[in-house]
């Protein structure tokens, strides 16, 4: 960071995040070793969705902790320039958008907004009249792909 305010407000950033990935993180424990009291398929799917949320609060923390150190390859044509325009030209700001060919932030985002479909297809699913066995495959298959798209 360039200055000592653009450093003050990256700590506080660092905190808050710190904090919602602690909280989240225990949240998804507590939900995987106390969730009883609904239906199968909507505990698969937050069980699931908290698992994969999880895998994205650590990869958010590999972010930060990487994401100022990554410099440009040797064969990437990427400029500092560039760098600097995609970032709003915030000095100091990371660039693992860009020298990461943006994979960091797509194995963060995936998994961080996966508990959504995966409830809404358990709803959905039991809406429509399937049994509870049929939409508790569907919720698990649907973890599956969503686990395999984090990963590929």
């Amino acid at each position: 960071t360039s200055t000592r305010v653009d450093a003050a407000l990256y700590a506080a950033k660092l905190t808050g995040v710190t904090i919602l990935g602690v909280v989240c993180l225990a949240t998804a424990a507590g939900c995987v070793l106390r969730c009883q009291h609904t239906s199968a398929p909507d505990r698969a799917a937050l069980r699931c969705g908290l698992l994969l949320l999880s895998c994205a609060v650590l990869v958010g923390f590999g972010q930060v902790a990487y994401g100022h150190s990554l410099l440009p390859r040797a064969d990437s044509e990427i400029t500092e320039q560039e760098c600097r325009r995609v970032t709003v030209d915030v000095a100091g700001a990371p660039c693992y958008e860009v020298y990461g060919e943006a994979l960091l932030k797509i194995l963060h985002f995936v998994p961080l907004h996966s508990t959504e479909p995966l409830l809404l297809l358990s709803w959905a699913s039991v809406r429509a009249g399937r049994s509870e066995r049929q939409s508790l495959r569907s919720v698990h298959h649907a973890a599956a792909g969503l686990a395999l798209l984090t990963l590929a």
